[in-house]
């Protein structure tokens, strides 16, 4: 079954070539993208595990290493020679603000503490830390009364035993009240034990003055384990039991406002502050700065290739739809011109067997059909003559013999030698040719054979009124005032050819210049012609270094006017179209 591509159909199929392919392109660049967003927050959920993981450890490691630190000092004293237990732990929480509550847990099961007044002079009393108030939650120090009773549940005989035999600091931890406790057995000098030791962290001296250090420690010390987009994209932050936030990490100089209502990933500060917790979240709350630049640059590319690809098929079909309408005027071109040549061949012919067999009545009828014949033979000749023309001019093989003439001269022989047939037809033709017009470059040939282009359009659209006015006159652009052009010369001579016929629609005045194109609508149908005399003059004219103007109403006939400057030199020379 064969399908006519009718011009509707086509731009119907060309629009939804184009509708497809960019909703195809745009749902498969979402979907790449959406893709690749989920790898990456898989990615980062891994990173952001990993980071909070090893920031809590860091963190833990270096309390266990500042505690470790207090056992040694504990050890040292415990081996001198005069070991005063309430002195000694007065000096442990005088010289390390982190410890509160140092203790000593005889075999008898009686607790020593610091000495609240200390004697000595080298003692320095420790300064207690106020409570803090909400919204940093209700942490203080702990009462004597409380840390008693904490050590009484958790060194038992058994633990307590245990921890004589070991040389390794312990570590114990609570909720209510929240607690963290080292303890290890401490010996004098001789091996022989003191009893247990030990301390409690000043919790809010860690959280307020000590926690911010250890994890600024701790991510200073493995940078180079952490994202490039770390401090920029996500960051740390600390919030504690109360769920309230406690710390952010900040680099130098940076202002940000960390999206705290979720987080990439945590960990529990178990060791150190029991329900406290370290977090991994974006530094800002309009998520990564990384994805909405992927997102905007992939849809701007996006938008781009589609416009590129909108751009590039719309030209394509511009240009199908351009070779479609060719095809279809020089389908037409090929009908009228067959009509064209045959009726004048077959008129010549006919007239040329009729005086050939001698069936002619007398001399008056024999010159009537050679007049027909000679007529019929110039018709032919104009004919051939557009389309050579054309041809040479399509091929840019056509050329130009420029010689200084007078357009009067050359227009009065195309009018004298065209006027029997006008007349013949019944028009009536009027001429006016200024007198000494100044000389012009032109092609005698080229310019007659547009001039009688205009005449022959100028018989074949009129109907009834067949009047032809033909004028050649000079034209001064400098006193045209405003229907002079800038780029105009200075002197135009002017061929007007002037009809009362049909005339020519507004809409289609821009397209009779078109090679093959013919107005064919109204009365106009039944006009033969190849469609391509205004064609040849305009590329006359402009060749000339010229320009062609066409003003025209519905009946009320045609006007087309020829300008070509005056100048002493050619416009190109011996020039090819």
């Amino acid at each position: 079954m064969r399908v006519d591509f009718t011009r509707k159909r086509f731009l119907l199929l060309t629009t939804v070539g184009i509708i497809l392919p960019v909703a195809f392109l745009a749902y498969l660049s979402v979907k790449l993208q959406r893709e690749m967003f989920s790898f990456q927050n898989y990615i980062l959920q891994e990173y952001a595990r990993f980071s909070v993981d090893y920031a809590v450890s860091q963190v833990q490691e270096l309390v266990r290493a500042r505690e470790r630190e207090v056992h040694m000092h504990y050890r040292l004293v415990a081996k001198l020679q005069e070991f005063d237990p309430g002195r000694e732990l007065q000096r442990v929480e005088a010289s390390y603000p982190m410890v509160d509550n140092a203790f000593l847990k005889r075999a008898d099961g009686v607790v020593v503490f610091a000495d609240e007044n200390p004697d000595d002079a080298d003692v320095v009393p420790t300064v207690s830390t106020p409570m803090i108030d909400p919204p940093f939650g209700s942490l203080t120090n702990l009462a004597r009364e409380q840390a008693e009773s904490i050590l009484d549940q958790v060194l038992d005989s058994q633990t307590y035993v245990h921890l004589l035999g070991s040389t390794d600091t312990h570590f114990f931890r609570g909720e209510d009240p929240p607690f963290h406790l080292a303890a290890f057995g401490l010996f004098d000098a001789e091996g022989e034990p003191y009893g247990v030791a030990g301390f409690f962290l000043k919790l809010p001296y860690v959280r307020e003055k000590f926690l911010a250090t250890l994890l600024e420690e701790a991510i200073e010390a493995a940078e180079g384990r952490f994202s490039p987009e770390f401090g920029r994209e996500v960051t740390f932050v600390i919030h504690d039991h109360n769920d309230a936030l406690v710390y952010v990490h900040k680099r130098p100089g940076q202002e940000i406002k960390p999206y705290v209502d979720d987080y990439l990933s945590k960990a529990e500060l178990w060791d150190v502050l029991p329900g406290w917790d370290v977090r991994l979240v974006y530094s800002n709350p309009k998520g990564p700065r990384y994805q909405r630049t992927i997102w905007v640059s992939n849809t701007i590319l996006m938008l781009v290739m589609g416009a590129m690809a909108v751009v590039g098929i719309l030209l394509s079909m511009r240009f199908i739809l351009r070779q479609m309408e060719l095809a279809n005027l020089k389908s037409h071109f090929v009908s009228n011109i067959t009509h064209e040549l045959k009726t004048p061949l077959a008129a010549i012919r006919l007239y040329t067997e009729t005086l050939q067999q001698r069936r002619v009545a007398d001399t008056e009828q024999e010159k009537k059909f050679l007049g027909i014949i000679n007529k019929e033979s110039v018709r032919l000749t104009h004919l051939i003559n557009n389309i050579l023309d054309f041809s040479h001019i399509e091929q840019g093989k056509k050329r130009y013999r420029f010689e200084s003439a007078r357009v009067g001269d050359v227009v009065r022989d195309v009018v004298d030698s065209y006027a029997y047939q006008l007349r013949a037809k019944g028009f009536e033709l009027q001429v006016e040719i200024e007198p000494e017009l100044p000389p012009v470059w032109l092609d005698r040939d080229a310019v007659s054979q547009a001039v009688l282009n205009l005449l022959d359009n100028a018989v074949k659209y009129s109907r009834t009124e067949k009047e032809v006015h033909v004028a050649v006159r000079s034209w001064d652009g400098a006193s045209a005032g405003g229907a002079a052009r800038r780029t105009d010369p200075e002197a135009w001579v002017e061929i007007v050819v002037q009809d009362r016929g049909m005339g020519i629609p507004a809409s289609e005045q821009a397209k009779v210049f078109d090679a093959f194109y013919r107005v064919e609508k109204g009365l106009e149908h039944d006009v033969k012609g190849s469609g391509l005399g205004l064609a040849v003059v305009k590329h006359v004219v402009e060749a000339h270094g010229g320009r062609v103007q066409l003003e025209s109403a519905i009946g009320s006939g045609t006007t087309f006017t020829i300008r070509l400057p005056v100048g002493t030199d050619p416009p190109h020379g011996d020039a090819s179209g």
